[in-house]
């Protein structure tokens, strides 16, 4: 597939676009029924975004125009986005791509979890007077500056806490939450259930690293009002989106579902060294959610890793929700990394026909993502679509997968090809299909036709279960 899309490209850059190109093929190995020509009722299109925002997560979520509402004296189309990318700018930029630069408003706003690639754009949206954000959810999770909450400089001791450690100095640079005795689960004093313990964590001036100058944009003057409505701490069984509209407008969300899977409700501690507590914990606990529109299904995962997809494995099944996995398309974890759970991935409940990620180039960390483990666990590249295509290094990956130690000592001279694109799913609850749109499409409301749609960048209109 990665050479195919190669000589596409090639081919489409030497003699120009041809229809002999422009058609996806049918996926044979899904065993949906799918079709070229298919037009869904506009006012029943679902629209659902991966935007384009480098290596950081950003989802919006278009609900049908049937559920739009009205508000002063226009139509307001119902929006949830998932993580807000890494900067103040990028979702910013998109969303007014979409809705222009009128006052628009947020209505839900889902951060899987505070990593600074997921949240920080969550202050452009903020501090845009013209935007107005109503509900906020999160895992509760929260970083301290280190003379907070109890996080002494000298802490020293990983195992009753989660805390970043600098080795160098001797000295605990951010923390946590400290740990219930013998147990890996956090302290509830140390997380954030709403807008009340934001203010209070405002004013004493706890928090530090990316999670607050974010709480200082929902409360530039803690003693005044919250510049959002509502901040919220969520679980596998606690109110969400639809309670949260209901409580809003008066209103059920007939035909849509929002299916809380994790984090539980007290977080817990993953990782055992030093090192790796932070990320692991962090991403760990990321909200995990399916959407179910009609027929579609749609996993969103956070940034989990293996050692949490195991554990999220072992509560489905304790609780007999393994059913819950169950989705058209998946929301790949971290970015496709490849520090994740064969068992997961290969699950029998889960089976995606498609999966989507988000990702950008390595840069000086030097990601590589997604891994080919992930791609191939999830039935190759046919299958999987992503917001950065760097072809050379994708080829090179799975060239010589089997050869990481002893890589060949000529590798092949493979120019790189990078493709930046947004993905866009549509669905009606009944038909689904994806189509990566190149940052230089144009309108966005507007997308590329399947017909007008290159192989290997989206697909036909598939069957939804």
């Amino acid at each position: 597939m990665i050479l195919f899309r190669l000589v596409l490209l090639f081919a489409t850059v030497v003699f120009g676009s041809s229809s002999t190109f422009a058609l996806p093929d049918v996926l044979d190995d899904v065993g949906r029924e799918q079709r070229r020509n298919y037009t869904p009722a506009e006012n029943d299109l679902m629209r659902i975004w991966m935007v384009h925002v480098d290596q950081a997560d950003g989802i919006i979520i278009q609900f049908p125009p049937k559920y739009n509402y009205e508000i002063g004296d226009h139509s307001e189309r119902l929006d949830v986005i998932v993580d807000t990318g890494k900067n103040e700018t990028q979702l910013k930029k998109f969303w007014k791509e979409l809705y222009g630069s009128g006052r628009t408003v947020a209505e839900h706003v889902v951060i899987t979890h505070h990593d600074s690639d997921h949240v920080a754009g969550l202050k452009g949206l903020i501090k845009d007077n013209r935007i107005r954000v109503d509900s906020v959810y999160h895992n509760g999770l929260a970083t301290y500056k280190p003379d907070k909450r109890g996080f002494r400089p000298t802490l020293g001791d990983h195992f009753n806490a989660v805390y970043k450690f600098d080795k160098k100095k001797k000295k605990v640079t951010r923390g946590m939450a400290f740990l219930r005795k013998d147990s890996n689960l956090m302290r509830h004093k140390y997380l954030i259930d709403d807008l009340d313990d934001l203010r209070q964590g405002v004013q004493n001036d706890d928090f530090g690293s990316v999670y607050g100058p974010v709480a200082d944009a929902i409360f530039p003057d803690p003693d005044k009002r919250a510049k959002v409505r509502q901040f919220s701490r969520v679980w596998d069984d606690s109110p969400f989106i639809e309670e949260r509209e209901q409580e809003l407008r008066g209103r059920e969300l007939e035909g849509v579902s929002f299916d809380l899977l994790w984090p539980q409700r007290t977080p817990r501690k993953f990782a055992n060294s030093l090192s790796k507590m932070w990320g692991e914990t962090v991403n760990g606990n990321s909200v995990t959610f399916r959407l179910d529109y009609g027929s579609f299904e749609m996993l969103f995962t956070g940034d989990h890793n293996e050692l949490s997809e195991e554990a999220l494995l072992r509560q489905l099944s304790r609780t007999d929700q393994l059913d819950a996995l169950n989705c058209d398309v998946l929301k790949i974890p971290h970015h496709g990394s490849a520090h994740a759970l064969q068992d997961f991935f290969e699950h029998a409940e889960l089976d995606p026909v498609v999966a989507v990620a988000s990702m950008g180039n390595k840069g000086l960390m030097g990601w590589s993502h997604p891994s080919y483990k992930v791609i191939d666990w999830l039935g190759g590249n046919h299958r999987v679509f992503h917001t950065y295509v760097d072809e050379g290094e994708s080829a090179r990956n799975t060239l010589f997968k089997n050869q990481k130690k002893n890589p060949p000592s000529n590798p092949p001279k493979l120019k790189n090809i990078v493709e930046k694109s947004h993905i866009l799913i549509e669905t009606d609850g009944k038909w689904f299909r994806i189509v990566e749109l190149p940052l230089n499409h144009g309108d966005m409301n507007d997308p590329l036709s399947v017909s007008d749609t290159n192989k290997g960048d989206g697909t036909r209109w598939i069957k939804a279960k």
